[in-house]
């Protein structure tokens, strides 16, 4: 799967993607994140039922896998968007479909190549936080990233303790539903700041 610098390039390939891997869905709306000054009017079509984050019936709901990032996004991604440098290894196997690796040919040389590791930043509305959000799109490899809040000549400080919303499972072909329950969600935990972060393979992270 190959996801390069356009937000609905992603979500045609994910919905593709989604057939197979199903959890590899999740870097849709963080991609699209990273493109919003390039928006005027966006929104989600269907909110229940058919392709949307939840799903109901007569006796009950469930949220899909899609509804985690989601709500996370919505609800902590606010604020002013930051510049963020990114150094990752990149994608660079089969598409479906195939065209899709053709088109590195018209994309600048720096933009090349799909990150395993992308991160989207935003300082918050009362400039007291940092939002992070970090996907993993390695189906088997997990990473030690050090994440650095520049210019590193500056006074930045950061506190001890970070809390962390992860989303994420042993089991890349993971879903949620009625009967198998919600396997995939939000799980939040509080840990020691030490200046770099592991990434779980394919897993979406927002901290």
């Amino acid at each position: 799967m190959q996801m390069n610098s356009c937000g609905i390039l992603a979500e045609r390939l994910c919905a593709q993607s989604r057939r197979r891997k199903n959890c590899l869905y999740r870097t849709v709306r963080f991609i699209s994140s990273q493109y919003t000054r390039l928006l005027i009017f966006a929104h989600r079509c269907r909110s229940v039922n058919v392709i949307s984050p939840i799903i109901t019936s007569s006796t009950g709901l469930f949220r899909q896998t899609t509804f985690f990032p989601l709500h996370l996004f919505s609800n902590l991604m606010r604020g002013s968007s930051l510049d963020v440098h990114v150094s990752s290894p990149t994608y660079d196997g089969a598409t479906v479909p195939k065209f899709i690796r053709d088109l590195d040919a018209h994309i600048p040389e720096a933009a090349k190549g799909t990150k395993l590791i992308d991160i989207s930043a935003v300082l918050s509305d009362d400039g007291t936080e940092i939002l992070v959000a970090i996907v993993n799109r390695s189906p088997d490899e997990e990473f030690t990233i050090p994440i650095l809040f520049g210019p590193l000549d500056s006074n930045v400080r950061v506190g001890d303790e970070v809390t962390v919303h992860e989303v994420w499972h042993q089991d890349l072909r993971s879903k949620n539903g009625f009967e198998e329950g919600e396997n995939v969600k939000t799980v939040t935990r509080t840990e020691a700041w030490k200046g770099s972060y592991v990434l779980k393979k394919h897993s979406f992270q927002s901290e």
